[in-house]
């Protein structure tokens, strides 16, 4: 199987899902406040971030899913989720109870599952970047996007699934 291939679908369906949740007037709403009420950011500076934040996730999604553009969108993908993991981990230092709105509209604050998933997501970003993109017979691309998304639902949901799990 491509694993590049496999690592693009992730990261596009991760980061699409992701930028969708917030782009809902009531998701980005949300998200700004988040920024401010769960982060050391001034309300002030959340509106800009946020727009900074959707805009690059759109951007890794579009650059991570043309072949042309999908190793600086791996980089582009990596930097940003490096940067995020970061931000989660502040957020639980804090003792913050504010929910992270990764991906619009969680009501929990993020746990370790949070973390795991990031970790997880700038490994598959590395891991892309580390490949090359080969060329594929038609059924094997199928495979690699199939088991990309399947990946991505899964690490999207790692915290209900890990709730579940937990209860």
């Amino acid at each position: 199987m491509d694993w590049s291939v496999a690592c693009q679908a992730l990261l596009v369906v991760t980061f699409v899902v992701a930028a969708g949740g917030k782009l809902r007037p009531a998701g980005f709403r949300e998200f700004r406040l988040s920024l401010s009420r769960g982060l050391p950011v001034p309300e002030t500076l959340a509106g800009p971030l946020a727009v900074t934040v959707v805009g690059a996730e759109v951007t890794v999604a579009a650059a991570v899913a043309v072949p042309v553009t999908a190793r600086w969108g791996f980089g582009l993908a990596a930097l940003l989720l490096a940067a995020f993991t970061g931000a989660i981990v502040v957020m639980r230092r804090r003792g913050s109870t504010e929910p992270c709105r990764c991906f619009g509209a969680t009501s929990a604050p993020p746990g370790r599952a949070a973390v795991v998933r990031n970790v997880l997501l700038l490994a598959t970003a590395l891991l892309g970047l580390a490949g090359a993109p080969a060329d594929q017979p038609g059924p094997v691309v199928v495979l690699a996007v199939a088991a990309g998304a399947v990946a991505a639902l899964l690490l999207i949901n790692l915290d209900e699934i890990a709730h579940l799990i937990t209860a």
